[in-house]
C-alpha cells in the first residue's frame, strides 16, 4: 500500500494540484503516458495489498478484513510521509512544485 501511495504522490500533492497536473499532462503526451503508467502501477500495488490482506486472514470475518486493509493503507500513508520523497528521488520520479510553476526538466 505504501508503494502505491508513493507512486501516486499522495502526501505532497493537494487535490487541486493533482487536477492541474492532469490537465497539464494532456498538453504533453509523454507526461500523460508516464502518469497513466504510474496510475496503473499504483492500482496494481494497491490490489496486491488488498489481496495479501485477504489471503492472510481466516475466512468468514469481513469486519476483520476491513480493519486490516484500513490499517494497511494508514501504515502506507505513514510510509509515504516518512520515505516517499526519498524513494521518488532515487527512482527518478519528478515531482511538480506546489507553487504552480512547471516541473524542472
Amino acid at each position: 500500500a505504501g508503494i502505491a501511495l508513493s507512486l501516486w504522490n499522495i502526501g505532497t500533492r493537494s487535490p487541486f494540484q493533482a487536477v492541474r497536473d492532469m490537465v497539464a499532462g494532456f498538453k504533453e503526451p509523454r507526461d500523460l503516458l508516464g502518469g497513466a503508467m504510474r496510475a496503473l502501477a499504483g492500482i496494481g500495488y494497491a490490489g496486491l495489498a488488498v489481496t495479501f490482506a485477504y489471503l492472510a486472514l481466516p475466512e468468514g470475518d469481513p469486519s476483520l478484513f476491513s480493519a486490516v486493509v484500513i490499517g494497511a493503507f494508514l501504515t502506507g500513508l505513514c510510509f509515504e510521509a516518512l520515505i516517499g520523497p526519498w524513494i521518488r528521488r532515487v527512482v527518478g520520479i519528478r515531482t511538480a512544485p506546489t507553487d504552480g510553476s512547471p516541473p524542472a526538466r
